[in-house]
């Protein structure tokens, strides 16, 4: 390994800094972008080093403004000096705060619209659900209407029921039935708006039109 050059652990401690800390910082600086941080990773046997222009680079950006020529040591600023090395390492530390709290908020609105969309994908698969309940619900009850009208035109009526028309049997089990429209209305009239009073409306509309419409074909 050159002389000059150093690994991160040994320029950290040069600098009091923690590896850890110093690693963070280059990492940070370099997705900054080229402007900030434009060297190539150096490695020797495999171990990360730091060449002499990325050492003064670090020290420009962590506001260290004397670096010792021929020297594996950096000396700190004395009196006034040491007032405006403080001054930049608290402004870079405040960017990096600001840095750092602009990637918390990004991830955390993130998470909430991740929650919101899951939110809506469960209430949707809800009123789905709920919605096939209803038609299974509705198609059921439509069935047993069906059996009972069935159950009714099989029962002889008191005055000569077997002997009357088709037309006139129809009439007799429909007694209020005044074409399709009239009966898919019924609901309106009655001041229902629920789903399922009109799927009723309209399964009963549409076979007592079907049933009248084969009634009126066969007099033909």
């Amino acid at each position: 390994m050159n002389e000059e050059q150093k690994t991160i652990k040994e320029f950290a401690d040069e600098l009091n800094m923690d590896k850890k800390q110093l690693q963070n910082k280059l990492n940070y600086w370099k997705k900054k972008g080229a402007e900030t941080w434009n060297f190539s990773d150096t490695f020797s046997d495999g171990v990360r080093t730091l060449t002499k222009p990325e050492q003064e680079r670090v020290c420009e950006l962590l506001g260290i403004p004397i670096f010792r020529q021929n020297s594996d040591a950096f000396q700190k600023p004395k009196n006034n000096e040491n007032i405006e090395w403080l001054e930049k390492k608290i402004a870079m530390l405040e960017e990096d705060k600001k840095f750092l709290q602009s990637q918390l908020e990004t991830q955390n609105q993130a998470n909430a619209e991740m929650r919101i969309l899951l939110q809506n994908s469960l209430k949707q698969l809800s009123e789905k659900v709920s919605e096939i309940s209803k038609i299974e619900n509705l198609e059921t009850v439509d069935n047993k209407e069906m059996s009972q009208v069935s159950e009714v035109s099989e029962k002889p009526s008191e005055k000569n029921f077997e002997e009357m028309t088709e037309e006139e049997k129809f009439r007799i089990l429909n007694p209020n039935y005044k074409g399709y429209w009239n009966e898919r209305l019924q609901p309106l009239r009655e001041g229902k708006w629920d789903r399922r009073s009109w799927k009723i409306a309209k399964l009963r509309a549409h076979r007592l039109k079907t049933t009248l419409a084969k009634i009126e074909k066969g007099k033909k």
